[in-house]
């Protein structure tokens, strides 16, 4: 079945039917066991650290888009839908050049 995956540190869905996500040990594991979701929802700052701009513990939401990245290619799968809800506007840019450079290495269009 078909989900949608929601990844946020404190900030719940918009509604009940996304799967909420907090960390990015969450957003591998449930990956790795359920398969990607139908979308992703992307927040970027996932630790109090985050907020003070230090990125230093690879635990970011653009950390969670550069491990998807190499999770598709190992497994010669195609990106799927997603969404960038980060209120911080250059880690918004950050996952979605993580996305794009795994849409134009992966050739999907």
């Amino acid at each position: 079945m078909a989900y949608k995956l929601f990844l946020d540190d404190y900030r719940d869905s918009p509604d009940t039917s996304w799967t909420i996500v907090r960390s990015k040990k969450e957003f591998c594991e449930i990956i790795e066991v359920q398969g990607l979701p139908s979308i992703i929802s992307f927040d970027h700052d996932l630790t109090d650290r985050h907020y003070g701009l230090d990125y230093s513990d690879n635990e970011t939401g653009a950390d969670c888009a550069e491990w998807l990245f190499h999770y598709l290619k190992r497994n010669n799968l195609e990106v799927m839908r997603f969404k960038v809800h980060s209120l911080n506007p250059d880690a918004q840019r950050r996952i979605e050049l993580a996305i794009n450079g795994c849409q134009s290495l992966l050739e999907v269009k």
